[in-house]
């Protein structure tokens, strides 16, 4: 093993301090939305208190009948009342503010031709929304089944996107046109997928004992890879081999359809490793939930490279356009650089927090991510400078997994809201 490295410090980021006005004039729209409704909910039951303490002063005339429950009935009127003001804001406003240029299109989605192994659902249909904001498009595909909840996503070697519908047990397939496919087979609960370099994809199964492997035509083969742990992320390394992290087992995986299954035990227990991603250097990079990334060589090598906060929570990690390794950090709302050497410089980005195990390289070559709870996406230019765009369409879409698709455009998974989401920049 490699010689643990001493603890690293930030580098120095002032001149390239993020454009405060990019991201302002993404997020102004959203500060309206930020006021809280209040009202005189404690009315009633202060001049109760103060009735029974003896602080009001006696009425001249007797008392009418015994008057304790309209105090109730006033407060339960205006709990009423603040209720309705609530629905209205969560579910009549959208309805409105729906009403702005988009236009909705019904397309009959397309069997596949050619299914040797696999199994295609009947015939439905599903909405297509285009919705334009000040610098860029979104575009969103409503899946036919409400419980699909995509989740991974990858784009495929026939220009498709491609993606798992984790509660159904589905891959699906999109192609840029709108056509879409969705393959059922003989497994269960889909999770990361990927493309091959052998113009494969290949995703993974909830229970870690199984990789599937799925040609653009839809036919399937299931291989036995016997992990001891379910699998949170996949690569493809160096050498053709596929490489991934095992939380649980606190390990790191490979496998080759040829030499089988390898497992290397992480030097620091329960670091619980969750992405992974091939460097720029030739070696698997991977995050690890213990304030620590990761490296490991093909023959098997690891080194770890300390953060310097204990809150540090490193997640997703990409090499990006600059051949320098990324990662996200969302409990602190940061995004890292690090050299193949484990030298580190931080940014600090405008989000709430982040999920999912994916980052993006663009076509313009920023890093591009999702802020799910903040119903976002953004990207992260090499010179540090960041803006996100809010989902227009869908009020909670939360979008998970995003991946750069053919023409320039970037594609994410919406879990909450069923959907499969496209953006693409004006320009």
């Amino acid at each position: 093993m490699d010689q643990q490295p001493g603890n690293p410090q930030w580098g120095r980021a002032e001149d390239t301090q993020p454009v405060v006005d990019v991201w302002e004039q993404a997020s102004q729209e959203e500060v309206q939305g930020r006021e809280r409704v209040s009202g005189p909910l404690s009315l009633g039951l202060l001049d109760s208190q103060m009735a029974q303490s003896g602080q009001l002063a006696p009425v001249q005339t007797p008392p009418a009948p015994p008057r304790q429950r309209a105090p109730r009935r006033r407060r339960r009127w205006r709990l009423i009342i603040f209720a309705a003001i609530i629905v209205g804001a969560v579910f009549i406003l959208p309805l409105l503010t729906a009403q702005q240029p988009h236009f909705a299109v019904d397309h009959a989605w397309t069997a596949p031709t050619h299914t040797q192994s696999a199994n295609t659902t009947s015939p439905a249909s599903y909405e297509i929304t285009v919705a334009l904001v000040v610098s860029g498009a979104f575009t969103e595909f409503s899946l036919p089944e409400h419980y699909n909840v995509p989740q991974g996503i990858a784009a495929g070697p026939d220009g498709a996107i491609w993606f798992t519908l984790e509660n159904s047990n589905q891959i699906g397939r999109l192609t840029p046109d709108g056509q879409l496919h969705e393959y059922s087979g003989d497994f269960s609960t889909p999770d990361q997928i990927i493309a091959g370099p052998d113009g494969y994809l290949w995703f993974t199964l909830g229970d870690g004992n199984q990789i599937g492997q799925m040609s653009p035509d839809g036919d399937f083969t299931l291989y036995n890879i016997r992990a001891t742990s379910a699998i949170a992320d996949l690569t493809f390394g160096p050498d053709g081999s596929i490489w991934f992290t095992e939380p649980d087992g606190n390990q790191i995986g490979r496998w080759d359809i040829d030499f089988g299954m390898q497992e290397f035990p992480l030097p620091t227990p329960f670091s619980y490793p969750s992405a992974i991603t091939t460097g720029p250097d030739g070696n698997l990079w991977f995050t690890e939930g213990r304030r620590q990334i990761g490296r490991i060589t093909p023959d098997g090598k690891i080194t770890e490279f300390p953060l310097p906060e204990d809150s540090s929570t490193p997640d997703a990690i990409i090499t990006g356009a600059d051949q320098q390794l990324w990662f996200i950090e969302p409990v602190i709302g940061r995004m890292v650089r690090i050299t193949t050497t484990g030298t580190m410089q931080a940014f600090q980005i405008p989000l709430v927090s982040v999920y999912g195990l994916k980052l993006a390289v663009g076509a313009d070559g920023n890093i591009w991510f999702t802020n799910t709870p903040g119903n976002k996406i953004g990207y992260i230019t090499p010179a540090g400078k960041t803006a996100e765009f809010t989902v227009p369409q869908s009020s909670a879409a939360e979008p998970l997994e995003i991946i750069a698709g053919p023409g320039g455009t970037l594609w994410f998974t919406e879990f909450l809201r069923n959907k499969i989401g496209e953006f693409k920049l004006n320009g």
